[in-house]
């Protein structure tokens, strides 16, 4: 009778052990809820100690990002007090481990986390007095949070539900990531069925093109591409990445050719002009680039330097060396093929300044070589 007494009341007692660590202590991550976890609140939760006395305690802390292979963890161990303790205020130091190098960076260096939803789970247990190891089960909490940073993305140009004249458009795009040197970039074009939004079309439809590992912020769609439909709508976003983390995505946009300008007959070989004497009575186009002469009489030399402005007298950020000229006949060309900020068939406005203190203003009509009959 005694042994079948011991038996039935050692799973009662194991079970009442259990009980008595729950209630000891409690992982409240209430403090983080809606918050973006960086490196200096990660921490910033609570643990209760009920157990009336100082005591050391391991905590696991994991975040796990769901449908995407991107996690990373902490552990430490720490002495905890009786009553509330505030994780943040303890300094604790952690190990961490991280699925991937670029995460690791983005997060410790950046204090950003990939765009998505992500589980953030902390564990507890006690430590064994006098060793380290942990006694007895976990106390686990979890915080469900969703990061989404489309507004930090940008989409430029074309704008939003734009009728367009050409079909092979340049898209443009602004960041405001404070490393967005660091990024590259995902262009995607999807056609739009009827009934469908912009968000459905990118996410449901296959892209007509798409084009990965872009540097810069500026992309036109190439000749060597599908070619894109009159009068049918297209949807496109960019993606942006931290070496192999995708950081965010841009809210995406849509577009729709109305005219086929492609392959006009233009002569790509155009002359030289007269930047000095003439005055703007000839359409002037630059076929990849502004041929022109400069007439030099007055000194042995000079610089010339240039700004371009597009049609609204907005700046076009186009980086174009300096020229250095010599007294006579100087002939040279501004090649604008190595830029995609320049659009097929659109007018700008050249500033051409010399360091001798003279200026000229030509208006031109920018032609992309890939785009006329040769």
């Amino acid at each position: 009778m005694k042994r079948y007494m011991t038996r039935l009341l050692l799973p009662l007692l194991l079970l009442s052990g259990l009980g008595a660590v729950a209630q000891s202590y409690q992982v409240n991550l209430a403090p983080l809820d809606g918050i973006e976890l960086k490196p200096d609140n990660i921490f910033n939760y609570q643990v209760v100690n009920n157990a009336g006395k100082a005591e050391r305690v391991k905590l696991t802390g994991t975040v796990v990002f769901r449908q995407q292979n991107i996690q990373f963890s902490y552990q430490t161990t720490l002495t905890v007090q009786p009553g509330m303790n505030i994780l943040g205020q303890l300094n604790p130091h952690a190990t961490w481990n991280f699925s991937s190098n670029g995460l690791k960076e983005l997060f410790q260096q950046y204090s950003k986390l990939p765009q998505g939803t992500y589980e953030y789970c902390v564990s507890l247990q006690p430590i064994i007095q006098g060793g380290e190891q942990p006694e007895g089960p976990s106390i686990d909490e979890c915080l469900y949070q969703t990061v989404n940073d489309i507004f930090l993305i940008s989409l430029a140009e074309p704008e939003d539900d734009a009728k367009l004249l050409e079909t092979h458009p340049n898209f443009n795009w602004t960041v405001n990531y404070p490393f967005a040197g660091q990024l590259t970039y995902r262009l995607r074009v999807a056609p739009m069925q009827k009934g469908q939004n912009k968000a459905n079309a990118i996410m449901r439809n296959p892209a007509i093109y798409t084009e990965k590992n872009i540097s810069g912020m500026a992309k036109m769609y190439p000749a060597t591409a599908r070619e894109l439909e009159k009068f049918k709508p297209y949807a496109w976003t960019v993606d942006a990445y931290y070496k192999d983390v995708l950081l965010g995505g841009a809210e995406p946009w849509m577009f729709t050719i109305i005219e086929d300008t492609f392959k006009i007959a233009i002569s790509p070989d155009q002359p030289y002009y007269d930047v000095v004497n003439s005055k703007n009575a000839a359409k002037l186009y630059a076929v990849g680039g502004l041929k022109l002469k400069y007439i030099l009489n007055d000194a042995n030399a000079d610089v010339l330097s240039y700004a371009i402005f597009d049609e609204k007298g907005k700046q076009v950020s186009i980086d174009i060396p300096k020229t250095n000229v010599v007294i006579g006949d100087n002939y040279f060309k501004i090649d604008f093929a190595v830029t995609e900020r320049l659009r097929h068939m659109k007018t700008y406005r050249i500033e051409i300044t010399s360091e001798r203190g003279r200026k000229y203003n030509l208006n031109f009509i920018y032609i992309n070589q890939d785009l006329i009959k040769g």
